[in-house]
């Protein structure tokens, strides 16, 4: 009993130890993390309008209760709703993206609540959560298919994970969306241990965790062919067990996809509510319900077009198959690959069921997005995999030692464990601080130090500095010409932040598809305004850009491997800086604006259909 006793603590000691390196990793110089995608942006935004139009119905309510208890009038209706959308702003006004993502801005509203309100390291703090926990989660996952060792092996290569991290720091949907995938993997491996007339509970509870990550992150809708392909694997085993009937199978199916469902169409029912407060308030929905949103960014995500704003270009390039094992040599180490490769030959060999979850677990998002779209994050899902197959590896060479003469007497236990765990963590933790050392902190640097007063700015990364310097001081849509430019310095517009996707266009998308956007095309005739300001001022402010001096980032924009090799290696000055250009000194070096014929314009004005312009 002693020795259970001990050897408990003595895991719970290393598992503990394990996770306090992986949350190390995770939390530290939490001041460097900042919105530098329009994804974070936008779920950073919509978190903030969560958490504002909480915090102002709450303290509406005290005010309410307060008045009660004391018989004081403090609540009346008009002025309630006056400062509630005072308080709400132009939060509700940000144009709602069809992302399909909300669970992952409601943790973005957490995140606000407990850390003291909107901070430029939200997102990143809340990435960081989820990543943390993620690493006991798969501790959970493999000590209750295999053991112990696989187990604090497993939650080792995961914690020194520099592509874990990397998620784990910025205030996208994968991580937490991820934590959601490795529970329902951990209940549906769960569910393939015991008779199958006991597993509907455990298959259904992988359903719900399944249909909340695709809450957090819808891509994921897609990878339920997880599930489903591991059903398929699950009765080709048992095709000949009298007690694996076509009924028990087509209920653990039944069971896992009305889980998956469950979470979905439960997040519908918040959106009814919100459009009855808001309609209390003055106000439409200002955004497509979970539904509407879900079903249009699935139709636009596999329609074969990046997005609408450049039009539509091809996805796959020949050389995006070296994208994800780029990244994982890169990024988890070779210590770890190679863990992970044996890992993989182990589960092969095993042909288990819950073996070949691990198996598909890696290999179906690897194809699949390989072949559609390789682009860095999506390859979040595979990295709790090659952590798991690397641990279970390590905790099971029996088969070895039975092959070779020299590992016969080699216990994992032993002196080569010490030696391998040692190299583990050293070429794990090399990529886990370069992605630290790259952290994205140019953004909030460079917006601290813009003196904006009552002025507004415009951004190439525009969500994301509406969120940094308030959306009261961004101006959202950008000019088309210098004398839209003209008219919008008239209203208060005095600075321009221009970033890399200045570039994206000439640098990666014409590089990497041959792709050329019209003459006419808005993009290009906003490039042609910030060329201008370019050529005739300096910027005010520069702050340098990490984003370009990281290839794991880099990919983050990928269409072509070779063609974001080539931009991280050739890139432009500009690009790896934050610029912020003052719109004074550049109208300082135009001439006057011509004089406007009074007369003519009312008869152009008078001639537009349904209008007098002297009314």
């Amino acid at each position: 009993m002693t020795n259970r006793f001990t050897r408990g603590a003595a895991v719970v000691v290393a598992l503990a130890a394990i996770t306090a390196l992986g949350g190390t990793l995770r939390f530290m110089e939490r001041e460097s993390m900042g919105p530098y995608l329009i994804d974070d942006g936008y779920y950073l935004l919509e978190g903030q309008f969560f958490y504002q139009t909480a915090k102002s119905l709450i303290e509406s309510a005290e005010r309410k209760l307060e008045e009660r208890r004391t018989g004081v009038d403090l609540w009346k209706r008009d002025a309630e709703i006056a400062r509630i959308r005072g308080e709400i702003g132009k939060l509700a006004e940000v144009p709602k993206l069809a992302y399909a993502r909300p669970l992952t801005s409601l943790s973005c509203a957490v995140s606000m609540a407990l850390g003291g309100g909107p901070k430029p390291w939200t997102g990143g703090v809340m990435a960081a959560f989820y990543g943390t926990l993620t690493i006991p989660l798969l501790f959970l996952l493999l000590w209750r298919n295999y053991n112990l060792r696989a187990g604090l092996f497993g939650a080792l290569l995961l914690a020194v994970s520099g592509l874990h991290i990397q998620y784990s720091r910025a205030g996208l949907a994968e991580t937490p969306s991820t934590f959601f995938l490795v529970a329902s993997l951990l209940f549906y491996t769960l569910s393939l241990k015991i008779r199958p007339d006991r597993s509907l509970p455990r298959a259904f509870l992988a359903g719900i965790f399944w249909g909340v990550a695709i809450v957090a992150q819808d891509r994921w809708i897609l990878m339920t062919a997880l599930l489903v392909v591991g059903e398929g694997y699950l009765w080709f085993r048992t095709r000949r067990d009298g007690e694996f009937t076509w009924g028990l199978r087509a209920a653990r199916m039944a069971a896992i996809a009305i889980g998956v469902g469950l979470p979905i169409l439960a997040m519908e029912i918040p959106y009814y509510g919100a459009m009855i407060v808001l309609r209390n308030l003055g106000y439409a929905l200002p955004f497509p319900t979970y539904l509407e949103g879900l079903l249009y960014h699935l139709a636009w995500g596999y329609s074969g077009a990046t997005n609408t704003m450049i039009g539509s270009v091809p996805w796959f390039a020949w050389s995006n198959v070296l994208v994800f094992p780029y990244l994982f040599a890169a990024e988890i180490g070779p210590v770890g690959v190679l863990l992970a490769i044996g890992g993989l030959v182990v589960a092969l060999r095993d042909r288990s069921p819950r073996a070949m979850v691990l198996v598909l677990w890696l290999l179906v998002p690897l194809v699949y997005y390989t072949k559609s779209r390789a682009v860095a994050r999506y390859e979040t899902i595979m990295i709790p995999a090659m952590a798991a197959l690397g641990g279970v590896f390590l905790a099971d060479l029996g088969w070895m030692r039975e092959r070779s003469a020299a590992l016969k007497n080699w216990r994992p236990h032993g002196s080569g464990a010490t030696a391998v765990v040692t190299a583990l963590i050293l070429t794990g933790l090399i990529p886990s601080f370069v992605v630290i050392r790259w952290a994205h902190g140019g953004y909030p640097a460079a917006i601290a130090r813009i003196p904006i007063d009552d002025h507004q700015l415009l951004s190439t990364e525009a969500l994301g500095s509406g969120y940094l310097v308030g959306l009261d001081h961004l101006q959202l849509e950008p000019p088309l010409s210098v004398d839209e430019l003209r008219a919008m310095y008239a209203r208060g517009v005095r600075y321009f932040l221009v970033d890399l996707w200045r570039y994206y266009h000439d640098e990666v998308i014409v590089r990497s598809t041959g792709y050329e956007m019209p003459a006419d095309h808005p993009l290009r005739k906003m490039l042609a305004v910030i060329k201008a300001i370019e050529a005739k001022t300096e910027p005010i402010i520069v702050e340098p850009n990490p984003f370009v001096s990281h290839m794991g980032s880099v990919l983050e924009a990928n269409f072509d491997f070779m063609a974001s090799w080539y931009f991280y290696k050739h890139h432009p000055q500009g690009a790896g800086e934050i610029r912020v250009y003052d719109l004074k000194d550049f109208m300082a070096t135009l001439p006057p604006p011509a004089p406007v014929d009074v007369p003519e314009m009312l008869e152009k004005l008078d001639a537009a259909p349904g209008g007098d312009a002297r009314e």
